[in-house]
């Protein structure tokens, strides 16, 4: 079982419309996750949403954060909803997980 799409709204730092496309690497290869904070100055990786993209994954296949934080915390600021959906695939079937979260 692969991980094939992510797609995020309104999560953490994540805006609307924010889609990850695992299926354009190869299975076997290894991604490596880095990040530019481009709103503050100094701070080079730090708050580039680096933890939030995987917690919005662990959110969609578990139903809960790994590090304890409420779901309705990390709905986006400003907003009053948040959405992740992740497609997973096998050589024989795929799933897709959609969670949603209102205020």
């Amino acid at each position: 079982m692969n991980l094939n799409r992510l797609e995020v709204n309104n999560f953490g730092s994540f805006g609307e419309n924010n889609v990850v496309d695992f299926s354009l690497y190869d299975p076997n290869d290894r991604i490596l996750v880095i990040g530019e904070n481009r709103d503050s100055a100094g701070s080079d990786s730090n708050g580039s949403g680096k933890s939030t993209l995987f917690n919005a994954i662990s959110w969609a296949i578990f139903g809960k954060l790994p590090n304890n934080v409420d779901v309705e915390d990390v709905i986006r600021r400003g907003t009053s909803e948040t959405s992740v959906k992740l497609l997973l695939k096998s050589t024989e079937f795929e799933i897709m997980i959609v969670r949603t979260r209102n205020q």
